[in-house]
């Protein structure tokens, strides 16, 4: 396996699969796993519904006219196993998952995005919201 330039491709497929073993799966997986089992329980307000809206988090996400879709499918992923499990620790857990995705972006990505790209990458800030999905200024009109 080569690129175009005859150097193996074979470490940067390692360091992903590294990668999701080391984050995405224990993420998403193995830790709200520990936090509830996954058993279900009563649900949240005594309201069968909430486990739909959990559902609907773990199956879809947030992917399209915002900036960091894979955080937040991420911490909906979670949530949205809290809803179906009726397990407020799993809810916290995607609480500080969130929380510490906002201190990763805010002070370390976007400042560098903002440095390797500059008034594009600004530009593309005042079109596109952070977390909240929204369509993008040209196409509200």
């Amino acid at each position: 396996m080569s690129d175009s330039h005859g150097r193996s491709r074979r470490p940067a497929a390692m360091g992903t699969i590294g990668f999701v073993l080391a984050i995405p799966v224990p993420t998403i997986v193995l830790v709200p796993w520990l936090l509830s089992g996954w058993v279900v329980q009563t649900p949240f307000f005594g309201c069968a519904a909430t486990r739909w809206v959990g559902v609907l988090l773990i199956v879809s996400g947030p992917y399209v006219y915002v900036r960091n879709p894979m955080y937040i499918g991420v911490v909906a992923t979670i949530a949205g196993q809290g809803l179906v499990f009726g397990s407020p620790a799993v809810l916290a857990y995607a609480a500080v998952v969130l929380f510490c995705f906002e201190m990763f972006v805010r002070f370390y990505e976007e400042p560098r995005l903002t440095r390797v790209f500059g008034g594009a990458y600004r530009a593309y800030c005042r079109r596109v919201h952070r977390w909240i999905p929204s369509l993008p200024r040209e196409r509200r009109r």
